[in-house]
Formats: structure tokens, C-alpha cells, sequence
């Protein structure tokens, strides 16, 4: 069973790779076509992976930007459409 169409969010920033786009992929499958998915990640390896993984998946990355700009690897939030 699909998940309404909405705004979904995520909270993985204690989680490291290859969980973060696990669980990631697991929301995206359960969502409608359309809905948004907000992800909040941390770390190197998930900042980069998880939106690469999740763009070669088919999805669209609408942004990824830092909740607090003083550390480049801290929380950030990934925005997707599922395509």
C-alpha cells in the first residue's frame, strides 16, 4: 500500500552508509509518484551518496543544503520528487 501524496520526512542523520539510502529508498517506495521526500543526513559518504544514489534511481533531487553552515558535513537536508 502507497503512502498518501504529501510531504514526507525522514530523520537518518545518526545513520552511515549504506543504511542512509536504504531507509531512504524504503520512504521512496511506499510514497506516491510526486510527493516530496525531505531527508535529514550527515556525514561525508551520505551527503554525497545518498542524492547520487537517489538521482540514478530515477528521482529528482529538488535541493541539498546544510542546516547549519558552519560545519560542511553536519545535518544537511535532501529534498526529492519521486519520479
Amino acid at each position: 500500500m502507497n503512502v498518501d501524496k504529501k510531504d514526507h520526512f525522514i530523520d537518518i542523520a545518526g545513520e552511515v552508509c549504506p543504511f542512509t539510502f536504504v531507509k531512504t529508498k524504503i520512504l521512496l517506495d511506499k510514497v506516491e509518484r510526486g510527493s516530496t521526500v525531505r531527508v535529514r543526513l550527515s556525514g561525508a559518504e551520505s551527503i554525497k551518496n545518498v542524492p547520487a544514489s537517489v538521482r540514478s534511481e530515477g528521482h529528482l533531487i529538488i535541493s541539498c543544503h546544510p542546516e547549519n553552515t558552519g560545519d560542511p558535513y553536519g545535518p544537511h537536508i535532501l529534498t526529492i520528487e519521486k519520479q
